[in-house]
Parts: C-alpha cells; sequence; structure tokens
C-alpha cells in the first residue's frame, strides 16, 4: 500500500535534479566577423597588371590550382588554359607576353567576375543569379564553374579588412571568454580572408585584459594562414621573425595571387 505512494516523487526528484544541475552547455561561440571591419566579405580581384601576370603564370605553370571542391572538370579547365595559351607571344627576351585580342578579353573577364558574389561561412566564390537585377544580360551568372574560373583563373578572393580589436569593441557578454575562443574566432575566418589579412600585414595587439602576457599579439602566416603569436610583434617560435614574410618558389606556387599589388 506504502509503495504506490513513490511513483508521484519520481518527477519532483526530476524536476530538483534539473534545478539544481549547473548549466554546462557552452556559450554562443565568438563570430569571426567581430574582426570584420565591415560585417560581410566583398570580393576583390587584381589590377589587370596582376591578371596578366597571373594569366602568365597559369599558362607557363608556374601555379596550378587544385580542382577539389570546385565544379571545374579538368577536362573544362584544360580548355580554359589552352584558350589563355593561344593568347599569348613570345617577345624575346621579355619571354610571354599578352595579345591585344588576350588583353581586351581579360578586361571583360574581370568586370564579370566582379559581379560574382562572397559565400559568408566559407569565403567561396559564388554566381550572383538573379540577385543583381540591374545587370540580366551578362554578369557572374549561369553555372558555379563561372565563379570558379574568377576565383581558380583570375585570383578573385573572397577578403575583409581586419582591425586591432579593442576591448570596447567586443560585445559585453564575450568580456569573460578567455582567450582561446578569441583564437578559434580567427580560425574560423575563411582561409582567403586569412591570408589576405597576412598579405597586408595584420596584427592584433590583444588587449590587456584577454592577453597571456605583456605585449601579446597574434597574426597570420603569409604562406599558410595558421595563427603566429609572439610579443610586440614578434613570433614567437621563429628564429628569425621576417623570414616568414620571404618568399621562396616552392611556396610561394600555392599563393602566388596574393602578391600581386592592386587588388580592388
Amino acid at each position: 500500500m506504502g509503495i504506490s505512494h513513490f511513483p508521484p516523487l519520481i518527477p519532483l526528484v526530476l524536476f530538483l535534479f534539473l534545478l539544481f544541475t549547473p548549466d554546462l552547455s557552452e556559450g554562443d561561440p565568438i563570430p569571426p566577423s567581430i574582426f570584420y571591419e565591415s560585417e560581410r566579405l566583398r570580393l576583390a580581384c587584381p589590377s589587370h597588371n596582376g591578371l596578366h601576370d597571373r594569366m602568365i603564370a597559369l599558362t607557363s605553370g608556374t601555379i596550378t590550382p587544385s580542382l577539389d571542391g570546385t565544379a571545374i572538370t579538368t577536362v573544362e579547365w584544360n580548355t580554359f588554359i589552352d584558350i589563355w595559351i593561344s593568347y599569348m607571344k613570345e617577345v624575346p627576351p621579355a619571354g610571354s607576353l599578352m595579345t591585344e585580342n588576350g588583353s581586351q578579353t581579360l578586361a571583360r573577364w574581370k568586370f564579370l567576375c566582379q559581379l560574382c558574389l562572397c559565400e559568408q561561412e566559407t569565403g567561396r566564390v559564388l554566381v550572383a543569379g538573379d540577385t543583381v537585377p540591374e545587370t540580366p544580360n551578362y554578369g557572374c551568372r549561369g553555372a558555379q564553374a563561372l565563379a570558379d574560373k574568377c576565383a581558380l583563373g583570375f585570383g578573385c578572393i573572397c577578403v575583409a579588412k581586419l582591425k586591432n580589436l579593442k576591448l570596447e569593441d567586443i560585445d559585453e557578454k564575450f568580456h569573460n571568454e578567455g582567450i582561446s575562443k578569441f583564437k578559434e574566432a580567427l580560425m574560423r575566418m575563411p582561409r582567403s580572408v586569412r591570408l589576405y589579412a597576412a598579405f597586408r600585414r595584420w596584427y592584433w595587439w590583444v588587449p590587456f585584459e584577454l592577453a597571456e602576457y605583456m605585449g601579446h599579439t597574434i597574426h597570420f602566416h603569409i604562406f599558410t594562414g595558421d595563427l603566429v603569436e609572439g610579443t610586440n610583434g614578434q613570433p614567437v617560435s621563429v628564429d628569425n621573425p621576417m623570414s616568414i614574410f620571404e618568399p621562396d618558389n616552392t611556396r610561394l606556387s600555392g599563393n602566388l595571387d596574393l602578391f600581386f599589388l592592386g587588388y580592388t
């Protein structure tokens, strides 16, 4: 008879357990955009001279972008390269130069590519679709392979200008987060954003309240996009601090487009 009184206690016990059990769930992750001067990524394409040099590098085999994760087939890419080879001419001793027809075609491609969009999470260059109604007959439209050619072929990348984040710039709900959470936010940035920031010599002078030591600074490695920490801008783990800014042909080949000045 007494046993029948126990079942009603079960809901009460569960209620008390949930009431007094601390919430172990993590708070909201810090968004990478907290470091952006503008909230959205924008598309940046090399200058005309930069595009010219890039096409010479592509057609000569100096750089060979990977097609992984793109909508471009090997056959399409080889055809693309063959077309641009036909626009080249040998002019000793200068080497390969682009024909006038090639230069005009390059200008048209640049105009088209500048109408592409940026995927905000991944930094992938996207076709504009119907989001640019004022250009119904041209522009970055159609299959995704077109936007991928703007990225791989013409070096257009999604970038953001980063700021030197101050404590007053940070939402109060993140004030008690450790520096590791901010490092995670930095590494969640698209790789193109991190490499572009390194190219522009961006540094974060970590606010005193978050810093792990005096003069704590963070920036990105110019070839890998990985975090490099140091003191007053000097890396703590590199014997020659400036060595990360000294390109060699082997390491440079994968990111050659980042060394063309004049992104627009």
